[in-house]
């Protein structure tokens, strides 16, 4: 399933309906959207894009399609990559990257002070988790992380997008971003 969150932030509460239509945070948890939806569309210019990738900085752009290359040069996305699903295999999470990439966001985006979004996170785990256990609460805090950073190059993919969903989908189809309940329970 996908999901899509427009999240907007501010000094002040927000009371407005509208959908976000040019986004300085962008996030993709599924590496294999990228053949599938335009995930950068409402990238705008200088936006930061998370991709939870399984390749490391190093060897991500050449795996990333042409089509995807091309919009991060030209629109000059700011690329975090991070193996979220490795990272949570390895912490004893199984397939649960929520927390991990929670992290990211705050730790990358600026709307909190990263040490101040950290403590809040994990605050967070502690409370949301406390009937499972100090194992799940454990290997959750554990995955408070930092993302590396990978710099963008010329596109040099051979590979090409397969066709795009329809524009015309359920708002439910076109990209995954961050899980609107984590980052509420936040706040």
């Amino acid at each position: 399933a996908v999901t899509v969150s427009h999240l907007r932030f501010g000094p002040r509460p927000i009371h407005a309906t509208y959908l976000v239509k040019r986004a300085s945070f962008v996030a993709c948890h599924q590496f294999s959207f990228l053949e599938r939806q335009d995930v950068l569309e409402v990238a705008a210019p200088g936006a930061t894009f998370l991709l939870n990738a399984p390749y490391g900085p190093g060897e991500v752009w050449g795996h990333l399609p042409r089509e995807v290359q091309q919009v991060i040069v030209e629109k000059n996305l700011q690329l975090h990559v991070i193996d979220a699903h490795h990272l949570a295999r390895t912490l004893g999470m199984k397939g649960r990257i929520n927390t991990i990439m929670q992290t990211c966001f705050f730790a990358i985006s600026g709307v909190l002070p990263r040490d101040e979004a950290i403590e809040k996170i994990k605050e967070s785990i502690r409370k949301q988790y406390a009937r499972k256990g100090p194992a799940v609460i454990d290997a959750n805090v554990a995955a408070v992380v930092r993302p590396p950073r990978e710099d963008p190059a010329d596109p040099t993919s051979p590979r090409r997008d397969a066709a795009p969903i329809s524009r015309a989908a359920p708002l439910v189809l076109l990209g995954v971003l961050v899980s609107a309940w984590a980052l509420a329970s936040l706040l």
